[in-house]
C-alpha cells in the first residue's frame, strides 16, 4: 500500500489532476482532466529513480486566501530522501526537484511501510512544511522552507512526535 494523503487537485470544475504511483518499482506520476475527469491526459513522470512510498500533494488555492498556480507534490524516495517538487498549472511545468532530507539510511530497510506517514502544508504567509514519521516512529521529522525560498532549501524544526506510531496526522495551513 503506497500511502497517499491528499492525491487530486482540481483547479476549476473541469480542470483535474490526479497524482498515483504506478509500476514496479513504484514511479509518481500525474494525469490531467480538462473535461471534468470525463477523459485523462497521458501520464506525466514526476520521480523515477527509486521506489516512491507516502506522497502528498498541495495546492496554493487550499491556503486562507491562496491566490497561486503551483501544486506541491513531497514523497519518499525509498533509502534515500523525502523529496519535494512543485507543477505550475497555468503552464503545465515541473519545478526543479528539490531534497527536504537526505540520509543513509533514512530509515530502516525495508521501511514499515504500516507506519509511514508523510504530509504537506501552505501556511497562509507562503511558508512550506513537511511532516514524517517512519519505522513505527524511529525516523520522523518537521522540515519548513520559508516563502522567500519557496522550496529550495529546508531546515529542521521542532518535531512533533509523541511515541505513537499508530498516531495519524495531516498537517493542514495556519498563518504561522
Amino acid at each position: 500500500e503506497y500511502r497517499a494523503r491528499r492525491w487530486k487537485v482540481a483547479t476549476t470544475a473541469d480542470v483535474i489532476y490526479e497524482f498515483f504511483t504506478t509500476g514496479a518499482p513504484p514511479v509518481l506520476k500525474y494525469s490531467k482532466s480538462s473535461d471534468g475527469g470525463a477523459t485523462w491526459g497521458a501520464a506525466v513522470t514526476i520521480w523515477s529513480t527509486n521506489d516512491v512510498f507516502p506522497f502528498d500533494v498541495y495546492y496554493d488555492n487550499w491556503a486562507p486566501n491562496g491566490t497561486g498556480t503551483k501544486i506541491h507534490i513531497v514523497w519518499l524516495d525509498y533509502g534515500d530522501a523525502i523529496r519535494y517538487r512543485s507543477l505550475d498549472t497555468a503552464s503545465d511545468t515541473l519545478g526543479t526537484q528539490r531534497d527536504v532530507k537526505t540520509g543513509t539510511p533514512l530509515f530502516n530497510d525495508p521501511p514499515d511501510l504500516s507506519s509511514a506517514h508523510l504530509s504537506f502544508s501552505l501556511a497562509e504567509n507562503g511558508d512550506l512544511r513537511v511532516y514524517f514519521q517512519f519505522d513505527n516512529g524511529s525516523d520522523n521529522g518537521h522540515y519548513k522552507s520559508t516563502a522567500a525560498s519557496a522550496g529550495a532549501s529546508w531546515t529542521e524544526r521542532t518535531t512533533f512526535y509523541q511515541g505513537d506510531y499508530n498516531d495519524l496526522f495531516m498537517l493542514f495551513p495556519a498563518a504561522t
